[in-house]
Protein backbone atom coordinates (compact mmCIF):
# COMPACT_ATOMS: atom_id res chain seq x y z
CA UNK A 1 0.00 0.00 0.00
CA UNK A 2 1.39 3.45 -1.03
CA UNK A 3 0.70 6.49 1.03
CA UNK A 4 0.65 9.92 -1.04
CA UNK A 5 3.27 11.26 0.94
CA UNK A 6 5.63 8.52 0.50
CA UNK A 7 5.52 9.09 -3.29
CA UNK A 8 5.69 12.81 -3.03
CA UNK A 9 9.07 12.44 -0.78
CA UNK A 10 10.16 10.08 -3.04
CA UNK A 11 9.88 11.92 -6.11
CA UNK A 12 11.22 14.99 -4.34
CA UNK A 13 14.66 13.23 -3.49
CA UNK A 14 14.75 12.28 -7.18
CA UNK A 15 14.47 15.95 -8.13
CA UNK A 16 17.10 17.26 -5.58
CA UNK A 17 19.34 14.33 -6.76
CA UNK A 18 19.04 15.39 -10.31
CA UNK A 19 19.39 18.76 -9.60
CA UNK A 20 22.74 17.88 -7.86
CA UNK A 21 24.21 15.80 -10.34
CA UNK A 22 23.32 18.76 -13.26
CA UNK A 23 25.24 21.60 -11.07
CA UNK A 24 28.01 19.33 -10.00
CA UNK A 25 28.55 18.08 -14.27
CA UNK A 26 28.07 22.13 -15.16
CA UNK A 27 31.00 23.04 -12.42
CA UNK A 28 33.32 20.63 -14.00
CA UNK A 29 33.16 22.36 -17.07
CA UNK A 30 34.02 25.84 -15.85
CA UNK A 31 37.61 26.35 -16.09
CA UNK A 32 39.06 27.69 -13.22
CA UNK A 33 42.07 29.76 -14.11
CA UNK A 34 45.93 28.18 -12.35
CA UNK A 35 47.64 30.31 -9.68
CA UNK A 36 51.20 31.36 -11.47
CA UNK A 37 54.13 32.91 -9.95
CA UNK A 38 56.64 34.90 -11.75
CA UNK A 39 60.15 35.66 -10.80
CA UNK A 40 62.23 38.90 -11.16
CA UNK A 41 65.62 38.52 -12.36
CA UNK A 42 66.99 39.58 -9.07
CA UNK A 43 64.74 36.75 -7.26
CA UNK A 44 66.17 34.04 -9.59
CA UNK A 45 69.56 35.05 -9.24
CA UNK A 46 69.04 35.00 -5.28
CA UNK A 47 67.77 31.73 -5.78
CA UNK A 48 70.57 30.50 -7.31
CA UNK A 49 73.26 31.52 -5.14
CA UNK A 50 71.52 30.34 -1.65
CA UNK A 51 71.31 26.79 -3.85
CA UNK A 52 74.68 27.02 -4.15
CA UNK A 53 75.49 28.35 -0.54
CA UNK A 54 73.89 25.11 0.75
CA UNK A 55 76.16 23.47 -0.83
CA UNK A 56 79.08 24.39 0.75
CA UNK A 57 80.40 23.07 3.95
CA UNK A 58 80.40 24.84 6.91
CA UNK A 59 83.64 24.02 8.24
CA UNK A 60 87.56 25.69 7.28
CA UNK A 61 89.13 22.65 6.33
CA UNK A 62 93.06 24.96 6.09
CA UNK A 63 91.78 25.60 9.96
CA UNK A 64 90.90 22.61 11.30
CA UNK A 65 94.10 21.18 9.23
CA UNK A 66 96.30 23.50 11.64
CA UNK A 67 94.40 23.24 15.15
CA UNK A 68 93.93 18.82 14.48
CA UNK A 69 97.43 18.04 15.96
CA UNK A 70 96.37 20.34 19.20
CA UNK A 71 92.91 18.60 19.46
CA UNK A 72 94.22 15.02 18.83
CA UNK A 73 96.78 15.97 21.66
CA UNK A 74 94.13 17.06 24.13
CA UNK A 75 96.23 20.31 24.31
CA UNK A 76 93.50 22.78 22.12
CA UNK A 77 92.08 24.95 24.74
CA UNK A 78 90.51 27.76 23.71
CA UNK A 79 89.40 31.37 25.88
CA UNK A 80 86.17 31.57 27.26
CA UNK A 81 86.03 34.57 26.01
CA UNK A 82 86.62 33.52 22.62
CA UNK A 83 83.83 31.17 22.78
CA UNK A 84 81.41 33.73 24.29
CA UNK A 85 82.43 36.01 20.94
CA UNK A 86 81.47 33.28 18.34
CA UNK A 87 78.64 32.66 20.28
CA UNK A 88 77.14 35.66 20.42
CA UNK A 89 78.19 36.23 16.54
CA UNK A 90 76.26 32.94 15.72
CA UNK A 91 73.09 34.61 17.57
CA UNK A 92 72.57 38.10 16.09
Amino acid sequence: MIINNNVQAVTGAYQAASSNAARKSYAREIETPKDEAIFSDVGQSFSNLLGELKGLSDVRTEKLDALRPDIENGTYNPSEDDIAAKMLAMLG
